[in-house]
């Protein structure tokens, strides 16, 4: 603990807590005209595509809502 009692995580739960972050992350490309704004319906989290090739990560639980919009593809 520091001296204005503020706790630091070990590296060790940090590492996890990354880990267990990408675990559930997935990553989409918008192939669209313009710009695009989704809502994850699970997670409710507001995705912007703000022009064609934009990526961005998304959370896994809404993976089956975004999968199904035609202007959007699941990227490794």
């Amino acid at each position: 603990m520091s001296c204005c009692g503020v706790r630091v995580s070990s590296p060790s739960l940090g590492t996890s807590a990354i880990a267990r972050r990408h675990r559930y992350e997935i990553r989409f490309e918008y192939t669209g005209q313009s710009a695009l704004t989704v809502h994850g319906p699970v997670s409710g989290r507001r995705y912007h595509f703000f022009q064609p090739g934009a990526q961005m990560v998304i959370d896994a639980r809404d993976r089956p809502h975004l999968a199904r919009i035609a202007t959007l593809r699941e990227v490794g």
